[in-house]
This record gives C-alpha cells, sequence and structure tokens, in this order.
C-alpha cells in the first residue's frame, strides 16, 4: 500500500471515527485579523469554525503562522500540513488545490485618505495610481490580470497593515484591503489608529469573494473536504462573522 494511499484511509477513518481524539489535523496559515490571528479569541473567527468542526469530528485543528508565500509553499510541500487558509478561488490555485466550501466571505476594495478620494467607475480608470498590494494574495480576476498587462500601477507589501499604514500617512494613495480588515486595524493598531478619522473605504467595492481552506488535490486532501464540507454545511457564515465581530467590538 503507498503512503498517500494509506494517508487517505485515515483519514477517512478519522471522518467516520468520530471518537478519535488523538487525530491533529495542521494547517498553514498567516496573519490576517478578523480572520485569523495568533493573538485573537479562538485564533480568529475562520481558524475557530475549522477547530470547531475538527474537535466536533474527534480531532485538534493546529495552525501555523508563517508570511502568506511561505504558508502556501509549505502547505502544498510538506505532507505534515493539510492545507492552507484562507484562500480566495483563482483558476491557477484550482489547478493545485482542492477546495473546501467556503470557510468566510470577504468584501474587497480600497483604502484611500478622506482629503484625496478617488472616484473610479472601471478598473481602468485607475491606471496611473499607484495601488498597494500584499504580496502573493490574489485581488479578483480582472484586477489581477490588468496589473499582469502593466495597466495598473502596484507596489507590493508583507501583510496588508504595511499598505494600510502607507496610506494612513499619506504615502500611498490607494491599497486593496478586505473590510474587515481595514476596520480591525483602525481600532487596535496605533499607527492607523490615530488616524482613523482620515482614512476610509472606497465608496466602490472591487469585489466580493469567499475564501476557502486549499486542501492538496489527492485522495488525502479529497478526504479532508469532504469532512470539513460537511461541517461547514451546518454553518450560517455571515451570522457567524458578525457575531464574532460584535464581540471582539466590545
Amino acid at each position: 500500500m503507498s503512503r498517500r494511499l494509506a494517508a487517505a484511509i485515515l483519514a477517512l477513518l478519522a471522518i467516520s471515527s468520530p471518537g478519535r481524539a488523538d487525530d491533529v489535523i495542521r494547517f498553514a496559515t498567516l496573519e490576517w485579523p478578523p480572520y485569523v490571528s495568533s493573538h485573537l479569541p479562538g485564533l480568529g473567527m475562520t481558524a475557530k469554525i475549522l477547530s470547531d468542526i475538527a474537535q466536533d469530528r474527534g480531532s485538534d485543528a493546529r495552525f501555523a503562522f508563517l508570511p502568506w508565500v511561505r504558508a502556501m509553499r509549505y502547505a502544498q510541500e510538506d505532507p505534515a500540513y493539510a492545507g492552507y487558509f484562507p484562500a480566495y478561488w483563482t483558476e491557477e490555485r484550482a489547478r493545485t488545490c482542492s477546495f473546501s466550501d467556503p470557510i468566510g466571505v470577504s468584501e474587497v476594495g480600497f483604502v484611500q485618505r478622506k482629503d484625496a478620494p478617488v472616484t473610479w467607475n472601471k478598473l481602468e480608470d485607475l491606471a496611473g495610481v499607484r495601488i498597494g498590494i500584499v504580496n502573493g494574495y490574489a485581488n479578483g480576476a480582472e484586477f489581477d490580470a490588468l496589473v499582469a498587462k502593466g495597466v495598473l500601477t502596484t507596489e507590493g507589501a508583507a501583510e496588508d497593515l504595511d499598505n494600510l499604514r502607507k496610506v494612513a500617512v499619506g504615502h500611498l494613495p490607494l491599497a486593496v484591503i478586505d473590510h474587515a480588515v481595514m476596520d480591525y486595524y483602525a481600532a487596535t493598531d496605533s499607527v492607523v489608529a490615530a488616524r482613523r478619522g482620515e482614512i476610509e473605504f472606497n465608496t466602490k467595492p472591487l469585489i466580493e469573494m469567499t475564501v476557502h481552506v486549499c486542501f492538496k488535490k489527492n485522495a488525502e486532501g479529497a478526504a479532508f473536504k469532504q469532512m470539513f464540507d460537511e461541517g461547514l454545511k451546518q454553518t450560517d457564515l455571515r451570522e457567524m462573522q458578525r457575531d464574532y465581530l460584535a464581540r471582539l467590538v466590545h
């Protein structure tokens, strides 16, 4: 029996044997509060969903917090990891990922300074505007295609907080960011919070995307996907996100 087949069988046994409490399912992830963070209750709202599903099935979910590009690579190459999250669906990732059902909903747009708002109807209107992005993030097929063609000018950063600070102090006119992530840092980061009244989410959203777990595209990944998708069917994601954020603020 091959090692891969054996691993898949063990994963399937874990699904059918919820009493096994010694199973550990490892995920690679990043600091992306409030969705996932080593500093938040339950390690963030999407991590909590995965932990609860694993626990209900007699397993223990563990999370390694890494820079995003490294998290994606490790989860694909290291057999110790079941997958990585939270990942937007892209055609490129779909070639190597067995995507879970959605584990969250992300409203993506631009943060800007209130004293220098940017008006746009189509993305081509932003040609010539320097836009902050996070290295390795997908920002919607249309946006990413225009970046690849050189129509849009971007400046990469290691994480959202870097870009948010740059916009807040006036070093960048725009940065792509999830609305909930912007609100979280605006309330918790000293640099951004000091300028909270000077920044805003652009009135025109870029895209709304669901976020997923990227499991390996093999028999083991398919077994894990089945396990977590069954649990996700019993979860109201939007209600869960609203409740988590409300408790976090208070």
